[in-house]
């Protein structure tokens, strides 16, 4: 009989010790719980807004890999249609890229606007807004240049220039624009809590 008062007493004893560490959280603890989770949810939310911008720099790479091997690689007189050229499909896939990226910026306009709400504005949303009106005026070259290509007509040295400059001009204003998200992402990460 001992042993079994001693093993009920050290029974009653494990289960207290139990009942200790798995006492209900009361609800001002979960309360509290909560609010604190809620700005890491509204940080991670806000980040997450941000990520297109991981998209600029693949397409404007792409879209510059096109350029260059369509306007410069194939030569001056590469846009002319006399029936062994591809240019064309070229100059059109550098348009679909331009287009996939302009819908990205679209979504990354939105990320900047959430954020500069709930932290100090670095005009993110209109270096977007610059980025994406360089990009469609890009876009139209590109689709002259198409037409001009399909009609038989040669690029000049000086219309690949512009095309060229175009691009360049949209590629300093991508960089901004990634800048402002680096700037942006470290003051959600500093600000909110």
């Amino acid at each position: 009989m001992p042993k079994l008062i001693t093993s009920m007493l050290a029974a009653a004893v494990a289960m207290s010790a139990v009942a200790t560490y798995a006492a209900p959280v009361s609800t001002s603890e979960t309360a509290r719980s909560s609010v604190a989770a809620k700005p890491s949810t509204e940080r991670m939310q806000l980040l997450n807004g941000l990520n297109p911008a991981n998209d600029i720099a693949p397409r404007m790479a792409k879209i510059k890999s096109i350029l260059v091997g369509t306007l410069i690689g194939k030569g001056v007189g590469s846009l002319s249609s006399d029936g062994n050229d591809d240019a064309a499909p070229d100059l059109d896939s550098a348009i679909k890229e331009i287009k996939a990226l302009d819908k990205s910026l679209a979504k990354l306009r939105s990320g900047f606007v959430n954020a500069e709400r709930r932290v100090k504005s670095n005009g993110g949303a209109r270096a977007v807004d610059d980025l994406r009106a360089s990009l469609a005026s890009l876009r139209e070259a590109l689709a002259a240049a198409k037409v001009a290509a399909a009609s038989g007509d040669e690029l000049s040295n000086f219309e690949i220039q512009n095309l060229m400059s175009q691009y360049n001009q949209s590629e300093q204003l991508a960089s901004s624009v990634q800048k402002k998200k680096n700037d942006t992402a470290d003051a959600v990460i500093q600000n909110i809590r």
